[in-house]
This record gives structure tokens, sequence and C-alpha cells, in this order.
């Protein structure tokens, strides 16, 4: 699928890692990779955001990390030259992505 800002904006519902959009019925899901780097021994820790629709699940931008605590996380990403804010709610098993 490709996706543009008219289809990855709004409100998901957040279920394990998966972001499932309220209006259309677009599914993400978010991956957590670990990275070992050399020669320093140190771990990375990457995040992805992909399409959990497609077969091989295609890959469609990298998350930085901006906020973090036990209910809420903040994600920053781009996508086509636009940039997102992704923000998951724990408690409320929500999660909304705006442009900024």
């Amino acid at each position: 699928m490709f996706y543009n800002y008219t289809t990855i904006l709004g409100n998901y519902q957040y279920a394990g890692n998966f972001l499932i959009h309220t209006g259309n019925l677009t599914k993400l899901e978010l991956i957590t990779k670990t990275i070992q780097i050399q020669p320093f021994n140190r771990i990375k820790v990457v995040n992805y955001l992909v399409d959990a629709n497609s077969k091989h699940k295609q890959f469609i931008s990298q998350l930085e990390h901006r906020f973090v605590s036990n209910s809420t996380e903040s994600y920053i990403f781009s996508l086509n030259g636009l940039n997102f804010k992704c923000e998951l709610n724990k408690a409320d098993n929500t999660a909304v992505i705006l442009a900024f």
C-alpha cells in the first residue's frame, strides 16, 4: 500500500505492537530491534513502523524516540518528505499520528 499524509494521519487503537486506524482499515506495526555495534559491544535499539496489512511487512519509516514514560510514548518519523509525530497512550490503548 502507498502511504501518504491522508492515509496515515488520525486516531488508532493500540493493541500489542499494532496500530489499527479507527477511520480506515490501515494496520501498522511497531517493531523494535536491537543491534550490536562493533567494536565497542554497545547495543542500539532501533524502532520501525511497518505495514501490517502487507504479506511481507513493508517498511514505512524508522521511528525516533522523543518521550517515554510508564503510560505514554512519543516518536517522530518522516514519510515522503513530511514529518509526523506518533503518540501512544498505553493506559487507554489509543494512539494518534499527527503531521507537524
